[in-house]
């Protein structure tokens, strides 16, 4: 007997939900990233969740290893701003369980000596996620670099 379509409605929109809680989660990740926000970042990920950022001239570890890591790395006085900012948002699912990639452009400021430097690094996220009750969560994620490329930091307009 074919589905009522009640349960098709039903069924569209929890597809529908399920991919909007998967691009806020991931925006999530983005913004705790960006904040330094080390803590926030461990609620996108499973416990065991295995990240790896190798193609991004990073390491790869377990949750609370790369977070430990970023939080060095990010933490130096010369990293003034990042910003991880998302689009083109891919995601399959099946079931409690989730796959995708989402492209991202990731501009930095650093500052050595009175110099402001500009990088900005395109590339893409590969993940995997899995509903852990009523929440989505990472228990995957890759990140790629596509291209890098440097710039001329300009001063924003005066006030």
């Amino acid at each position: 007997m074919p589905p009522k379509p009640q349960e098709m409605d039903n069924e569209r929109l929890q597809r529908l939900e399920d991919k909007q809680a998967l691009q806020d989660l991931l925006i999530s990740y983005a913004r705790s990233c960006d904040a330094r926000d080390w803590t926030s970042y461990r609620t996108v990920f499973t416990a065991d969740a295995l990240i790896d950022y190798t193609g991004a001239m990073g390491r790869r570890g377990r949750r609370d290893e790369i977070a430990e890591w970023l939080g060095e790395i990010m933490g130096v006085p010369s990293l003034e701003y990042t910003q991880h900012l998302l689009a083109n948002f891919q995601v399959e699912l099946d079931g409690d369980h989730a796959a995708g990639r989402v492209d991202y452009l990731n501009p930095d400021i650093f500052s050595r000596d009175g110099i402001r430097d500009l990088l900005v690094n395109g590339g893409q996220y590969v993940f995997e996620a899995v509903r852990q009750g009523p929440a989505w969560r990472l228990s995957a994620l890759t990140a790629r670099i596509l291209w890098s490329a440097k710039g001329e930091i300009l001063s924003p307009p005066s006030a």
